[in-house]
């Protein structure tokens, strides 16, 4: 249709499906131009996204940060809400828009610059200290008026037994 008319098509979906590798096992199309995967490398706060075979570590998952280190271990490309990209996610969707241009004869003066991308990208560069708390509170506000009740009442149960246990955890 989009022949028809004159129009292209711009393959987001297939990009985004290649970088959801979960469910798409095929390595045809490579979601991560290599300026991208150097800058990830560059960056102190995202050279561990890049893995020792030079493939970039960053994922369509949920964010997930490491408990350890406090830095990003899955996620990146979708925010918080996991609808809408990060800047790292926009700055992807434009380098397929660019990329489809330059197939059509498009040229352009300047190439994206990712280390200007990822380094205002403070979701994955400076993920937010309480992530874990912040799901923690979502999960309890997704509880059911009854279930909230039954959690509160066993946390309450649990911290007097803990206050008057013989072996209390250190």
């Amino acid at each position: 249709v989009a022949d028809e008319f004159g129009y292209t098509v711009v393959p987001v979906q297939r990009h985004v499906s290649a970088v959801a590798r979960r469910r798409k096992k095929s390595d045809a199309i490579k979601p991560y131009p290599p300026d991208f995967i150097n800058a990830l490398q560059k960056n102190e706060n995202t050279k561990h996204l890049v893995d020792e075979n030079g493939r970039a570590k960053i994922t369509t998952d949920y964010l997930q940060i490491d408990d350890e280190t406090g830095k990003l271990k899955r996620g990146g490309i979708f925010s918080l809400d996991g609808l809408h990209p990060t800047t790292i996610g926009y700055g992807l969707i434009a380098n397929i828009y660019k990329l489809t241009m330059q197939k059509h004869g498009v040229k352009f003066e300047n190439e994206l610059d990712w280390d200007y991308i990822i380094e205002n990208e403070t979701l994955v560069t400076q993920p937010p200290y309480l992530m874990h708390d912040l799901r923690l509170l979502l999960r309890f506000l997704a509880l059911g008026r009854r279930e909230r009740v039954t959690f509160m009442g066993k946390n309450i149960l649990q911290q007097v037994l803990e206050l008057f246990s013989a072996r209390p955890e250190v």
